[in-house]
C-alpha cells in the first residue's frame, strides 16, 4: 500500500525535527565545552581571556556556575542524542539558564561597558539552541 500525502508529510516534518534538533545538540556541545573551559580557565586565572586589565576578574562563583552548566551539558549530551527525554530537558534547562542569566552581567561591579551587544547575542543564540534541541521533544 502507497503512503498518502499526510503520511508522507509527517515523515518529512518528524525528519527535519530530527535534524534540527540534531543541530541544537551539536551547538549546545560546543557552547557547554565553551562554559566548561571559560569556568576552568578562570577559576586557576581569573584574569585569563581578559583585554582590559582595568576590567575586574570574573567573580569565582560565575566561573563555578559555567563549569557546572557546561559539565550537565556535556554529560547529558550522548543520551539527549539517543532521544532520552530527561537529557533533552538537561540540555535544554542549562542552556536556557546559562543564556537568560547573561542579563547579570553588566550590572556586576567592574562589568566593562558596552557589554549588551554580547549579552542579547548569548540570550538569543542559547534560547535558539534549547529550541532546536527542544524539538526533539515533540515526538
Amino acid at each position: 500500500m502507497a503512503a498518502t500525502g499526510t503520511e508522507l508529510g509527517t515523515s518529512r516534518l518528524a525528519g527535519r525535527s530530527r535534524l534540527a534538533s540534531q543541530i541544537g545538540l551539536v551547538l549546545a556541545g560546543v557552547m557547554g565545552a565553551a562554559n566548561l573551559s571559560n569556568g576552568a580557565m578562570s577559576l586557576v586565572d581569573p584574569r585569563a581571556g581578559q583585554l582590559d586589565p582595568t576590567v575586574a576578574p570574573q567573580p569565582v562563583w560565575i566561573s563555578v556556575t559555567l563549569l557546572v552548566l557546561g559539565l550537565a551539558t556535556l554529560v547529558a549530551l550522548v543520551p539527549a542524542w539517543r532521544g532520552h527525554r530527561p537529557s533533552l530537558w538537561t540540555v535544554v534547562v542549562t542552556r536556557l539558564v546559562e543564556a537568560w542569566s547573561a542579563l547579570m552581567l553588566p550590572f556586576l561591579p567592574g562589568a566593562p561597558s558596552g557589554m549588551w551587544p554580547f549579552v542579547i547575542g548569548l540570550i538569543v543564540v542559547g534560547t535558539l539552541v534549547a529550541g532546536l534541541v527542544g524539538m526533539a521533544l515533540r515526538r
